[in-house]
């Protein structure tokens, strides 16, 4: 399974602009990093949407790809049923 996960996750990042792709790449070998900055973080889910935005207008491939792994983070916290900001 997880296998199949991972190849899906290389395909679709392939399909990407390389700086895109560098993004998400640089997210991946940090992710626990990363994972430490979406935990301590206090952002609303509106404040993300704002700099997801702000991230696509610009072509700031690091934020966007910090704000997406943010968002993705709450959203999967909020589905078990865990505040955003309890570990």
């Amino acid at each position: 399974m997880k296998k199949q996960i991972t190849k899906d996750i290389i395909e679709q990042l392939e399909k990407l602009p390389e700086h895109m792709q560098a993004a998400f790449f640089w997210a991946i070998k940090n992710l626990e990093l990363v994972k430490e900055m979406c935990k301590v973080s206090d952002m609303s889910s509106e404040e993300i949407e704002y700099y997801l935005d702000v991230a696509m207008k610009k072509e700031d491939h690091y934020l966007y790809t910090l704000m997406l792994f943010k968002k993705i983070y709450d959203e999967e916290r909020i589905s078990q049923g865990l505040d955003s900001m309890q570990e």
